[in-house]
């Protein structure tokens, strides 16, 4: 369920950011709100693929692909790329989460639980 909020959050908060809805006054309001959506959003989608690994019986290191554009910016020089290309981050910020679910998605079930009828 989680994963669900999270993905219709992220999408909400991008049509927040992007489109002028006329909810506050002033544009820049409406943007400060679709980043307070994506970020609660973001840790749901987080959230639930780690409830979904644990589930599975794998590792949750997974849910690192999570935060991959955040830890470019922990790189001294790399992160310069984020200055010559700011819309890259905002980007990355917005496809992750969805690489994740997918991968999530497409790893085994080690936990023994058999989807086939005993018949």
């Amino acid at each position: 369920m989680r994963i669900y909020f999270g993905v219709a959050g992220i999408a909400s908060a991008v049509a927040l950011v992007i489109l002028p809805l006329g909810i506050f006054s002033d544009h820049s309001n409406q943007v400060s709100l679709g980043i307070g959506v994506f970020v609660c959003a973001y840790c749901g989608v987080i959230a639930g693929c780690s409830c979904w690994l644990k589930a599975k019986r794998l590792s949750e290191g997974i849910v690192f692909i999570g935060f991959m554009p955040l830890a470019i910016l922990l790189i001294p020089f790399v992160r310069l790329v984020f200055v010559a290309a700011p819309l890259l981050l905002p980007v990355l910020m917005v496809m992750m989460p969805i690489i994740l679910i997918v991968v999530v998605l497409v790893l085994p079930d080690k936990s023994g639980a058999s989807t086939r009828k005993p018949w």
